[in-house]
């Protein structure tokens, strides 16, 4: 049993269907041949006030389980359940129509005391009133409609507990998928790391021997690589405007090392950069696979185009096949990364398409950051 009921719902529950009860219990008074208002707004009354009796009832003994261990046990508080309403309708309705005594019956079927002297015009001239004792008189509906009214609304609180305690399991389970979808997107995305700037370091040593110039150009940019790292390693997603300038800033950089081997174009517009938003470090993982896998020469470039698509709804990043030596190995780490945090943040998946000597990788844009933090 869950202890932590939605009381708020119950009640409102409670207060709904009690007039309904009470009007379901009214209606047969308006079948009669003569409707007696007064009679029929008092039944109302008392089966609307009786169900809501029987609400609060059912309620208390559902919160005494919280410090009464036997109350925690389904069958045990529906039996005691159902012998106080049971008991509390016996003694309601005795107390709205006790059993008479010695009566005399009157035409219009009232009964008055038996020392009440009273006589009546017959055929044959006045007549006495005979003394009678009324039968006592008890039908099982009393005492049965109470009692399916309870079973009815025992069902209702079990069924709204019930409820809430799958809405419960149901958002615990999401937080947990949530806190493990950001722990595995943190977790790929320090893969990409020390990948990226093991990459970098190389080049920049091999820069150094070469031109001083150059080197310090590519280092700059490196920090400023390393800078947005920093800033952005927690964040699972980042604004495509600021993934623009980052894989911009890691394609010159390359140009520094390749010359006119690498060359590249990005063609997205302002306004849809600033307001979508990609996986961080997408554009830039795409652009150093397309580099690592092919062949880069001043007689073959490299030719890298990333543009918007498709109404400004996916980005695609392609470049020429020149793809190096089979014998060289490559970990694949950059692209199966990417794909397993797009089936992370939306379940959308990366379309790749290798024919007719290009490489094309196409990635769906997301709208609101506000899903994937």
């Amino acid at each position: 049993m869950l202890l932590n009921y939605p009381v708020q719902k119950i009640f409102r529950y409670a207060l709904i269907t009690s007039p309904l009860f009470g009007l379901f219990g009214a209606t047969p008074g308006f079948t009669m041949e003569v409707v007696h208002l007064n009679r029929v707004a008092e039944i109302f009354i008392q089966i609307t006030g009786f169900t809501l009796f029987l609400w609060v009832l059912n309620i208390l003994l559902f919160h005494s389980g919280t410090w009464v261990a036997l109350l925690r046990n389904n069958s045990v508080r529906f039996i005691i359940s159902l012998l106080i309403a049971g008991l509390s309708a016996y003694f309601l309705f005795k107390f709205l129509h006790p059993v008479p005594g010695f009566h005399h019956k009157l035409v219009n079927d009232k009964l008055l005391p038996l020392n009440t002297p009273l006589t009546v015009n017959g055929p044959n001239g006045p007549q006495h009133l005979l003394p009678f004792r009324a039968k006592p008189f008890f039908p099982a509906f009393i005492i049965l409609q109470p009692l399916a009214t309870n079973v009815i609304i025992y069902i209702l609180i079990e069924l709204l507990v019930l409820k809430q305690t799958k809405e419960k399991v149901a958002l615990e389970n999401e937080q947990l998928k949530l806190a493990n979808s950001e722990a595995r997107n943190s977790q790929l995305k320090q893969q990409l790391h020390p990948h990226f700037l093991f990459n970098s370091l190389s080049t920049l040593r091999s820069l150094i021997s070469r031109s001083q110039e150059q080197a310090t150009d590519y280092l700059e940019r490196l920090s400023e690589l390393l800078r947005f790292s920093t800033n952005n390693s927690n964040k699972p997603v980042v604004t495509l405007k600021a993934e623009v300038e980052l894989c911009r800033n890691y394609l010159e950089m390359q140009q520094v090392r390749f010359g006119q081997a690498l060359q590249f174009t990005i063609n997205i517009p302002d306004t849809l950069q600033v307001k979508s938003w990609i996986p961080t470090f997408a554009l830039q993982s795409l652009a150093e696979n397309a580099i690592k896998h092919n062949i880069l020469t001043n007689e073959q470039p490299l030719h890298i185009d990333i543009k918007a698509v498709e109404n400004n709804t996916y980005i695609i990043i392609k470049n020429n096949l020149q793809p190096r030596p089979a014998g060289i190995h490559s970990s694949g780490v950059g692209l199966a990364n990417l794909e397993e945090r797009y089936r992370l943040l939306s379940g959308d998946p990366v379309l790749i398409k290798n024919d007719s000597g290009y490489y094309e990788v196409k990635i769906k844009l997301l709208e609101d950051a506000g899903n994937y933090h």
